[in-house]
């Protein structure tokens, strides 16, 4: 390769003229490949903010659905005790009904038994 393929540049002009082209094709490989890797960069972090996003939204549904589960149990504990509260009230209503009930049996039978002296008195 001659001075001649070149018109009249010379060879050193025209090494230096091939390594500049070297040069900027390497730079523009570089910002190629640089901006290649912002764009990854870019996507990696989108998609790490999507699964985030994905994440904190399955937590807060997880939470919800907690919160419903511990809202039913609480109801069901509390219509449980109502109907235990309910059946003790009715278990002491029967008592005092039968204690009442009993006692004016005993009241009956001592009048009785007191009417029962009395007439005997009486009669004697």
């Amino acid at each position: 390769v001659g001075w001649f393929m070149f018109g009249l540049y010379s060879l050193n002009e025209a090494r230096q003229g091939v390594v500049h082209l070297i040069n900027k094709a390497r730079q523009g490989v570089v910002h190629l490949i640089n901006k290649a890797r912002q764009g990854v960069v870019h996507l990696i972090n989108k998609a790490r903010q999507g699964v985030v996003h994905l994440i904190n939204k399955a937590r807060q549904g997880v939470v919800h659905l907690i919160n419903k589960a511990r809202q039913g149990v609480v109801h069901l504990v509390n219509k449980a005790w109502q109907g235990v509260v309910h059946l003790i009230n009715k278990a002491r209503r029967g008592v005092v009904h039968l204690i009442n009930k009993t006692r004016q049996g005993v009241v009956h039978l001592i009048n009785k038994a007191r009417q029962g002296v009395v007439h005997f008195i009486n009669k004697a």
